[in-house]
């Protein structure tokens, strides 16, 4: 599993300093963690994942899962829409074997200028919680 550091050394150092203002920020609600894994390091909520972080080399990539969609159009419990009226969160979807489609946000940090909105849009699927 890798670790914190591991997942700095893949993004350049000027996104450093991004990355520990975000933490921070994600850190500031005692009843949340972060989890490592080898792709990403998840925003915890004891009920669920709030969104995903990876590193990648020019940006700090944040998915929000939305949920899925049934072939029927059913939606799944809790299925999830950002209100964001900056467009900054991209929707992405995938369709899995069984026909129902996955659905996310993806948004791409680059600075600690654009971290109040971004924590505007995490807030929004962390209350989605209680």
């Amino acid at each position: 599993m890798a670790d914190e550091a591991a997942h700095l050394s893949r993004i350049e150092p000027s996104l450093i300093p991004v990355w520990t203002a975000l933490k921070e920020r994600l850190l500031e609600r005692g009843d949340t963690k972060l989890e490592s894994s080898n792709n990403y390091i998840a925003w915890r909520a004891e009920t669920g994942t709030v969104c995903f972080v990876l590193f990648r080399k020019r940006e700090i990539r944040i998915e929000i899962t939305r949920g899925n969609k049934k072939p029927t159009g059913e939606l799944s419990k809790g299925f999830f829409t950002l209100d964001d009226p900056k467009n900054m969160a991209k929707e992405t979807s995938w369709t899995w074997k069984s026909g129902n489609t996955g659905h996310q946000y993806v948004i791409s940090l680059t600075s600690v200028a654009e971290l109040d909105y971004v924590m505007y849009l995490l807030e929004q699927k962390y209350a989605a919680f209680s």
